[in-house]
């Protein structure tokens, strides 16, 4: 019996613990989060946000969802947008976590000014703070994608001399600037125009593209929705040759709102919300957008994804399996629309690679606080895919993020991602079986 007993609490030390959704610091309720990970199963995965203080990170374990270290990335007072780019964001094969690096992007608030700080695979940094743009201020939304050996930031500026401007610069591994400038002029569409707005960039590894979506204001107080693509040359460069803009849709008097872009095979999907549908209240759609190989781009169809909701943030991440590659959405919505004290929450929806919906829409997560402005992340296509989800809670003012399987069942100590650490901890357990067996 006193063997049972042993073997017994054997099996629960090597179980461990559940995890439940992780509580970050504080976010002064709407401010902005990221997520990025290298993609291994016995790797990292890091979520950023920004608040009164600054911009802040913490590194969490992918095989069982624990958190591995807290970051202060820029504690000198208030941040606004931030973004974080993982340079082994593409499908992974080959390499290991250890050869991971993350950019972190961040907007303070005193100057206006874009900062950026490189960091290793485990959360050390390999810079300092580095300003990376000179002109300020910058606009309300930033995107940064790592692609070809290089991490891109894109941003609008928030002046009325550079409207409808977007700006980008290129950053290697090292943490050097390479190549900066203006990007995109919508003057060359509208006058004068309103500030780029809800910016969201992607890169495809098969095309070696960029791709961005965004808002852009004309002279009339209409908006459209529009598609940027572009390459680096192999010295970080920006192609100007491959610059394309593509309006996704047209100009019209309702206002667009959020965007987010993933890549696809054969170019990316483009999500966005407008006002419409009933009470006005927000719409969310999807565009294919395939590119060809001479450069060209091409729309497919657009199809709504949700009516009747009061939709607010949402975000796109790839699924890359090899066999029905997928996409997955997360959003935020409430019950009742007309009602303001109605408390958002979570819904997840996989989508088709032309945008249509693959199967019917999930709660992710859904309480009596207020969740909004989620970012997505998926574990590329190692054995079981993965979704990694963080998000503010707008109610108990904290930064919160966890790590689901296909099933949404969450990631933990007691259901762990496989790696070979899994193995190890079965091999114990076949001999500790074995040695009760033998002892009787």
């Amino acid at each position: 019996m006193r063997r049972i007993v042993v073997f017994t609490m054997l099996l629960v030390l090597l179980s461990g613990t559940v995890a439940a959704v992780h509580n970050n610091g504080g976010s002064s309720s709407g401010y902005w989060v990221d997520v990025a990970t290298d993609g291994f199963d016995d790797g990292y995965y890091f979520i950023v946000w920004s608040n009164e203080s600054g911009a802040f990170g913490a590194l969490y374990w992918v095989r069982n969802n624990t958190g591995a270290k807290n970051i202060t990335i820029d504690d000198s007072g208030k941040a606004m947008e931030v973004g974080v780019a993982s340079k082994m964001s593409e499908l992974v094969s080959g390499g290991s976590a250890e050869d991971n690096k993350y950019l972190v992007v961040w907007e303070r608030d005193s100057d206006g000014h874009l900062y950026g700080r490189l960091y290793d695979y485990q959360g050390n940094p390999l810079t300092d703070v580095f300003q990376i743009y000179d002109e300020h201020p910058v606009g309300d939304y930033v995107g940064v994608s790592y692609g070809g050996g290089y991490v891109v930031v894109l941003f609008g500026r928030a002046s009325y001399s550079a409207r409808n401007e977007l700006y980008y610069a290129v950053i290697d591994e090292n943490g050097n600037i390479v190549d900066s400038g203006l990007l995109f002029d919508g003057k060359d569409r509208y006058t004068n125009g309103g500030a780029i707005k809800y910016l969201s960039l992607g890169y495809n590894p098969d095309l070696g593209v960029f791709g961005a979506v965004f808002r852009v204001a004309d002279d009339s107080g209409n908006y459209e929705v529009g598609f940027l693509k572009f390459k680096l040359l192999s010295n970080g460069h920006v192609d100007t040759s491959s610059i394309d803009y593509t309006p996704i849709d047209p100009a019209t008097s309702k206002d667009a709102y959020h965007t987010s872009v993933a890549y696809t095979n054969g170019g990316f999907l483009a999500a966005y919300s407008r006002s419409g549908g009933t009470s006005e209240r927000l719409v969310w759609y999807t565009c294919p957008v395939y590119i060809a190989d001479d450069g060209s781009v091409s729309l497919g169809s657009t199809t709504q994804l949700f009516t009747d909701y009061n939709a607010g943030h949402g975000d796109l991440t790839f699924v890359e399996n090899g066999t029905n590659n997928y996409l997955v959405f997360v959003w935020e919505l409430r019950d009742n629309p007309d009602d303001n004290n109605d408390p958002f929450y979570l819904n997840i929806q996989r989508l088709k690679p032309d945008g249509t919906l693959l199967g019917s829409a999930e709660t992710l997560i859904k309480e009596s606080n207020s969740k909004r402005n989620p970012a997505i992340v998926a574990k590329p296509a190692h054995s079981p895919e993965t979704y990694i989800v963080v998000w503010i809670d707008d109610t108990d003012n904290k930064v919160q993020n966890s790590e689901y399987f296909y099933d949404l069942s969450e990631v933990s100590t007691t259901n762990e991602v496989p790696f070979f650490g899994n193995m190890a901890v079965a091999a114990l357990v076949l001999l500790g079986g074995l040695w009760l067996f033998r002892r009787r």
